[in-house]
């Protein structure tokens, strides 16, 4: 598996303002889904980074810089922040606090993410 720092300052914690963890809380752990495209793919949340699995043993990690959290009908509206190379880049999901919670994504309301263990 390779690992790709995306901003080496992440170690100082200078990409960034500090996140509130508490804002992570309910979504910190590894996400994954049964869908057959995304088979080795998924999506890791911590406290203060976010890593993207790509498949192919590709994974990218990134200092999270802010978390928006909306209440919408039953559901938790995220925005969450992260320094990418270049620019600053919003992953936007719904998520939905069933006792086996899940995430959607707006583009892909089909493809359902759960938290696995890591």
């Amino acid at each position: 598996m390779h690992v790709v720092l995306a901003c080496a300052a992440l170690l100082t914690g200078a990409c960034g303002p500090a996140v509130d963890p508490s804002s992570l809380r309910e979504i910190q752990g590894a996400w994954r889904t049964d869908a057959g495209f995304y088979e080795g793919r998924g999506f890791d949340v911590s406290a203060d980074s976010i890593r993207l699995l790509q498949g192919g043993g590709m994974v990218v990690q990134y200092p999270i810089r802010s978390v928006e959290r909306v209440l919408r009908d039953g559901r938790v509206e995220y925005t969450v922040t992260y320094q990418g190379i270049v620019q600053p880049i919003d992953f936007r999901f719904d998520f939905h606090p069933a006792a086996e919670p899940y995430i959607l994504f707006p583009r892909q309301p089909r493809v359902i993410w759960t938290k696995r263990p890591a």
